[in-house]
């Protein structure tokens, strides 16, 4: 059983590395990564010996980083990665970071038009500046604000349609021009290799229209920015999923799938046990 895509405490999922070890190991997952958001701080703790035991299958050293293209704001997933190395490789930039800040007050403009109580602007910008964070993250993992930008959305994913869909959307009431720092698939794509990781688009459909994700996808395999794309991930419908195994062999890619676990919302838990065929990795990857 598998499951390539789940965060902890370290970017915005629910759990601590420790109980997400536990939880993959009560639900016997025999391939786990980790795959925090924009950083690799999870896997800090695995050092601890005590912790490791909590979980003896294979662990993936991963880590999923934003990028911007086109129309498109998404992520892509790194596995096999030299943990040191991209810890040094992923630090937003001055500008980036300037630029996010310029965003998160646009986003607090157009917001507060609508009667939504918002957290606090100036502790959003330090926690984006502490723990490495981009606007729309820092949105997202403060509570207040994801309450907002939920009561706006719309989707199985009101906040993050509200975001990256609504306000980039011209025709939207709620858009906000502005010139993106976000990396491109290209640097993304590049960071993960220097850190010795394999690259694989994720949840390419969630990230908007299909023809706008079937330009992403062609462009990425064009440029040979990828070595996988994410075919199995929860919100597929079975036709987005055939799709995509589809499209992975037709052009030789690498398959991975997972729950992009955040939070338990059953007593049995939420990681989808995935079973498919890992083994084109084993000799590709370093497991921890």
């Amino acid at each position: 059983m598998v499951d390539l895509h789940t965060h902890t405490t370290c970017s915005d999922g629910s759990l601590s590395v420790r109980a997400l070890l536990e939880l993959a190991s009560k639900e016997n997952v025999r391939y786990l990564s980790i795959t925090d958001h924009q950083n690799v701080d999870a896997y800090k703790e695995l050092g601890d010996i005590e912790t490791r035991k909590l979980f003896n299958g294979k662990i993936i050293p991963g880590v999923e980083l934003f990028f911007k293209h086109g129309n498109i704001s998404n992520e892509v997933l790194g596995y096999g990665i030299d943990i040191k190395k991209m810890a040094k490789l992923n630090k937003l930039t001055s500008k980036q970071l300037e630029s996010e800040f310029l965003f998160l007050e646009d986003l607090y403009a157009v917001i507060s038009k609508y009667d939504c109580e918002l957290s606090n602007i100036n502790l959003i910008k330090e926690r984006m500046r502490k723990e490495n964070l981009i606007a729309r993250e820092a949105m997202i993992y403060d509570s207040l604000n994801r309450k907002a930008l939920r009561s706006l959305g719309s989707g199985p994913k009101p906040d993050k349609d509200f975001i990256t869909v609504k306000v980039a959307d011209p025709q939207s009431e709620f858009y906000i021009k502005r010139k993106q720092c976000l990396d491109t698939l290209e640097q993304a794509s590049t960071k993960i290799r220097k850190a010795g990781g394999l690259v694989f688009m994720a949840h390419a459909f969630d990230a908007g229209n299909d023809k706008d994700v079937l330009e992403m996808l062609d462009y990425a395999v064009n440029n040979k920015l990828v070595d996988g794309i994410e075919v199995y991930y929860k919100n597929f419908t079975k036709p987005q999923v055939q799709f995509m195994e589809n499209y992975a062999k037709q052009h030789n890619l690498l398959i991975s799938g997972g729950s992009d676990f955040h939070h338990v919302k059953s007593k049995s838990g939420n990681l989808t046990q995935l079973d498919f065929d890992i083994m084109p990795w084993i000799k590709q990857i370093t497991f921890l």
